[in-house]
């Protein structure tokens, strides 16, 4: 393991395009996790959009993906009043929120789990990988006494193929950064990666069982490169105040 790299997250700029999302971290650009995983084919998604054409499927995606933010500012704010313990403004909150579908089912999840949020929502930048994104959840979980909990949130009912690499992704970059601690050889070993869904259905709210995916951040690394990449040979730039930079120059 390398000493923690501090990183002064105030100086990160997030840059969105039509090449997809970018940071800013004087000085150099580096891709997020998702845009870097975007790379990842998807044969099932690519047929799919055949049959719905590209406008539906360009529409129900950016719906989907509208929703999801949603959900996941209400789940920031829910996690706020659970954490409080405070049953009757939880209750009250979510009953109230538009998204009440899937915050029921987070809820039950958060109390039999006797959860507690270590950090939430949170940024996080490796400057030596050169990549950046934002972390869903850090959280300690009655399933596994003794360690630390990273989890990615989803409001769909399927697995994602890149969770395990986002989460990898995620980790690597907070135990080199020295905000969760490290354990073991790897320094992963005192960590667990959880993709969490709660959805909605036509007959009302539900969750699936968290799902403990690999840490894969070699594999996610490989991708990190490939996209790099891809970057340099399209000659990628971007425009930050006067000045611009290439991409993985």
């Amino acid at each position: 393991m390398n000493s923690p790299q501090p990183i002064d997250y105030a100086k990160v700029m997030t840059l969105d395009t039509d090449r997809g999302r970018y940071y800013y971290y004087p000085d150099f650009i580096m891709g997020s996790v998702t845009t870097i995983c975007d790379i990842i084919n998807k044969p099932m998604l690519n047929l799919w959009r055949g049959k719905v054409g590209n406008v539906l499927a360009d529409k129900i995606m950016t719906d989907a993906g509208t929703l999801g933010t949603k959900v996941h500012r209400a789940v920031e704010e829910l996690d706020k009043l659970l954490m409080a313990k405070d049953e009757e403004k939880v209750i009250a909150y979510a009953v109230a929120s538009p998204y009440v579908a899937y915050l029921l089912p987070y809820i039950e999840w958060f109390v039999r789990e006797e959860a507690e949020v270590i950090s939430c929502e949170r940024l996080v930048l490796h400057p030596r990988f050169r990549y950046c994104g934002r972390c869903d959840r850090v959280y300690k979980l009655k399933s596994y006494p003794g360690k630390l909990v990273v989890g990615d949130i989803k409001t769909s009912k399927m697995p994602h193929i890149e969770t395990s690499l986002q989460l990898s992704a995620y980790t690597r970059a907070l135990l080199d950064e020295g905000a969760i601690p490290s354990v073991g050889v790897d320094g992963k070993d005192g960590v667990v990666l959880l993709e969490l869904h709660f959805f909605h259905e036509k007959d009302g709210a539900k969750s699936l069982d968290p799902l403990e995916v690999e840490f894969e951040f070699p594999t996610f690394y490989h991708f990190v490169q490939g996209w790099a990449w891809r970057e340099r040979r399209e000659n990628a730039t971007i425009l930050v105040g006067a000045k611009e930079y290439s991409v993985y120059a």
